[in-house]
């Protein structure tokens, strides 16, 4: 693993040293863009921005892939843990499949209000961005 650090943030390299023949191959590169690479304010202004109009659309467009149909029920678990705090998110209906992904939409809009940093909210961030 290699540290950099830069403006006391650090972007994070892991290198694998554990298979022949892949010796320095860069497996994953981490980088903590919020203030680092890209101001502050193009973070929450656009890039955030960005993914909160076209959560809907992409939700409902994608909601049977594997993946995102996981991130939703990871967020309807992080929704029960919030809701058991009591943070008073908004209500989650389970009932039918249109009610869930409303739900879920109005959850992950709440996440955003509340700039709580969420995985499975991030993932479903990344996913759109990647898309847009």
């Amino acid at each position: 693993m290699v540290h950099s650090p830069t403006n006391d943030r650090e972007i994070v390299c892991v290198i694998n040293h554990s298979r022949e023949g892949t010796r320095g191959q860069v497996q994953i590169l981490l980088l903590d863009i919020e203030g680092t690479t890209t101001p502050v304010d193009f973070v929450y202004k656009t890039l955030f921005q960005y993914a909160r109009r076209k959560l809907e659309s992409f939700i409902l467009e994608h909601f049977r892939e594997a993946e995102i149909a996981s991130l939703i029920r990871q967020l309807h678990m992080q929704h029960d843990t919030d809701d058991s705090q009591g943070l008073q998110p908004p209500s989650w209906i389970h009932e039918q499949v249109e009610s869930r992904l409303r739900s879920c939409i109005e959850f992950c809009k709440w996440l955003m209000g509340q700039r709580q940093k969420a995985t499975p909210l991030k993932s479903l961030q990344g996913k759109i961005w990647e898309m847009g």
